[in-house]
C-alpha cells in the first residue's frame, strides 16, 4: 500500500547511498544499492508484482482481470469507476426504485434485462402488466392468470341443473300456520301451490279412509291414485306426521279427502275435520 520501511541499525560505514528503484509494475526492483525505503509485494501466481494505489491512498485491485464480478464505487472523491473495487472505499448499489450509474452488475447480462423465473416445467413465466387482460391458458403472463382466478372465484353460478356439490342444513324451527277444517267435510285442499306436508290428523265420526293427493283440486269420486292412504275407525282421530324428518314434497298441491272406500276407489264422506301444517 506504499507503505515505507525505514532502515535504523545498518552501519553507515557499511552503507552505500543509493536510490531505491522506482520500477514499474510486474518489475521487480533490480539496484543493488541498499534503499532507504522499501515497498510491499504480493505473488501474482506466476512473479512478484509491486502492490499499487489509486490516487486515493487505497489498495487498488482488479477483480475483471481474473473474470470476476465487476464493482463500481458508490462514494468518494474519485469519479466511479466499473473496474476496479476499492478496499476502503463503499459500493454503491443504487437507490432502491431507480436506474443509476453506480451499480453492480453481472458480466453478460445488458442493463434493464429482466430475469426469467423458472418453472417446474423448465419453461420461464412473464409476470406482464397491471393492464393485462384476464386469460387462463396459452402463453399467459402471470398478472393475466391472477386476473382469471379471480373472475372464476367471485363470478354468478352459470345456470343449468348440474350438480355443483352438497351441503347439510342444521337443525331449524318451522312455523306453519295450521290449515284447518270450518265444518265437517269430505276433502280439504291443504295448499293449492307446490309445498311440503309436515303433519296431518283426521276425526270423524265414521270409519273411513284418509287420503292425500298431489293435487292443487279435489279428485271426483271413483278410481284414484293417492300419495298416502290411512285407514280410519269410527269416532277415532288418524294422524300422518313426519316430525324429526324430511318432510314430503308435493310438486303440484296438497289435498287431503275422507273416504268411505279406498284406496283406490274415491267415495266422498263428509263427516270429517281436518288439521294440517304444510309450507
Amino acid at each position: 500500500m506504499g507503505a515505507l520501511a525505514h532502515i535504523t541499525n545498518w552501519p553507515a560505514s557499511q552503507a552505500t547511498v543509493g536510490s531505491a528503484s522506482n520500477a514499474t509494475s510486474a518489475q521487480a526492483a533490480t539496484t543493488q544499492n541498499v534503499p532507504t525505503s522499501a515497498y510491499l509485494y504480493g505473488w501474482n501466481g506466476a512473479s512478484w508484482d509491486q502492490l499499487r494505489n489509486d490516487g486515493l491512498r487505497v489498495l487498488y485491485v482488479d477483480p475483471i482481470g481474473a473474470g470476476g464480478v465487476s464493482f463500481a464505487q458508490g462514494t468518494g472523491a474519485a469519479a466511479s469507476n466499473s473496474t476496479n473495487a476499492y478496499i476502503g472505499g463503499s459500493i454503491g448499489f443504487g437507490a432502491p426504485g431507480s436506474p443509476s450509474t453506480s451499480v453492480s452488475s453481472v458480466q453478460g447480462v445488458a442493463s434493464g434485462t429482466p430475469m426469467g423465473v423458472s418453472l417446474t416445467d423448465g419453461s420461464d413465466a412473464t409476470l406482464g402488466a397491471k393492464s393485462d387482460t384476464a386469460a387462463g391458458s396459452g402463453s399467459a403472463s402471470v398478472v393475466a392468470l391472477l386476473k382469471q382466478i379471480h373472475l372464476d372465484s367471485s363470478g354468478a353460478i352459470p345456470a343449468g341443473s348440474n350438480n355443483i356439490g352438497t351441503f347439510n342444513v342444521g337443525s331449524q324451527t318451522v312455523f306453519n300456520v295450521p290449515v284447518v277444517s270450518a265444518v265437517t267435510e269430505s276433502s280439504h285442499v291443504l295448499k293449492s301451490t307446490p309445498g311440503q306436508l309436515y303433519s296431518l290428523y283426521v276425526t270423524t265420526s265414521t270409519s273411513g279412509y284418509l287420503m292425500l293427493f298431489n293435487s292443487s283440486t279435489v279428485p271426483a269420486d271413483g278410481a284414484v291414485s293417492p300419495v298416502e292412504c290411512v285407514n280410519v275407525p269410527a269416532n277415532a282421530a288418524t294422524s300422518i306426521s313426519f316430525s324429526g324428518l324430511p318432510p314430503e314434497n308435493y310438486t303440484t298441491g296438497i289435498t287431503a279427502v275422507f273416504s268411505s272406500t279406498g284406496c283406490f276407489v274415491k267415495t266422498a264422506s263428509a263427516t270429517a275435520f281436518f288439521h294440517g301444517a304444510v309450507q
